[in-house]
């Protein structure tokens, strides 16, 4: 099924540079002082790719959709959603990591 391939391939695109500023933003937050400007860069860019995560989501989906009509066995579809959560759980995590930080920071001032 050639648009499935084309969707899966497009979805791991996009699962890569989301990883890669996860794991960006992860790195800063790490640090004992972490320079809130980068944080806040590195940040709003992964929210903007998440955010295509309306396009994410929308890959994610169609992909889901493929496998049902595929007629994949029940353990490929909870394979698929559980993949698809730990993104949401990073993107979750990364938010609150961001959140604590501003907010600190505002405290601090």
């Amino acid at each position: 099924m050639p648009g499935m391939e084309s969707k899966q391939m497009q979805r791991k695109v996009t699962r890569a540079l989301f990883t890669t500023g996860a794991n960006n933003l992860y790195r800063i937050l790490q640090a004992v002082n972490p320079n809130l400007q980068d944080v806040q860069v590195y940040f709003e860019l992964l929210i903007n790719r998440h955010m295509e995560a309306a396009e994410l989501k929308q890959l994610d989906f169609d992909v889901y959709e493929g496998l049902l009509t595929a007629n994949c066995s029940e353990e490929d579809l909870l394979e698929e959603k559980k993949s698809c959560e730990d993104y949401d759980k990073k993107l979750i995590d990364l938010r609150i990591r961001y959140n604590n930080l501003t907010s600190k920071q505002r405290i601090e001032e």
